[in-house]
C-alpha cells in the first residue's frame, strides 16, 4: 500500500482520486440557485455504465444565456469531466481529489489551468471555479439547492 501511495504522489494525483463515478453518486439530481450571473439551473443522472450526464443552464431575465453539457466518465487513469458549452467551447479536466462529498477537478490544458470543486453541503451543493484572469487568481462560487 505504501509503494502506491508514493506512485500516486510521484504521478501528482492524490489517493482520493483514484474514485469512480459511482463515488459521485451524491451529486445525482436537480440543482437550482441564483447567481450574480443569472439563475443556474444543473442537472446530474444518477452513475450509470461509468458515466454521468450533466447539464447546466444560466437564466437571465428569463431567457438562457448559457448552456453546457457534462460528461463524468470513468477512464484508465481515473475520472475525467468534459464540459461541452453552447459555444463550442469543450474543457477538460481530471479528478484531482475525490473524499467524500467534495470532488476537485483539474483542467488538463496547461495553457488554461482551471479548476471545479463540488461539494455537498448541509443545505445544497456549492460548485466552485478557480482560474486565473487577467493574470491573476479568480474565483466564484455557485450555490445551489435541490429543485
Amino acid at each position: 500500500m505504501r509503494a502506491l501511495l508514493v506512485l500516486l504522489m510521484v504521478m501528482g494525483m492524490s489517493p482520493g482520486a483514484l474514485a469512480d463515478v459511482n463515488a459521485l453518486s451524491w451529486i445525482a439530481g436537480d440543482w437550482e440557485g441564483q447567481h450574480e450571473w443569472g439563475l443556474v439551473q444543473e442537472h446530474f443522472s444518477p452513475p450509470d455504465g461509468g458515466t454521468i450526464l450533466g447539464t447546466s443552464r444560466m437564466l437571465d431575465e428569463g431567457k438562457t444565456s448559457f448552456t453546457e453539457f457534462l460528461l463524468f466518465q470513468d477512464s484508465p487513469d481515473g475520472v475525467r469531466l468534459t464540459l461541452t458549452m453552447g459555444t463550442g467551447r469543450v474543457v477538460r479536466f481530471r479528478l484531482a481529489s475525490s473524499r467524500g462529498t467534495e470532488a476537485s477537478f483539474e483542467s488538463l490544458d496547461p495553457e488554461k489551468p482551471e479548476r471545479l470543486i463540488y461539494r455537498k453541503t448541509d443545505d445544497g451543493l456549492d460548485i466552485v471555479l478557480e482560474k486565473q484572469q487577467d493574470g491573476k487568481p479568480w474565483s466564484t462560487t455557485f450555490h445551489l439547492r435541490r429543485h
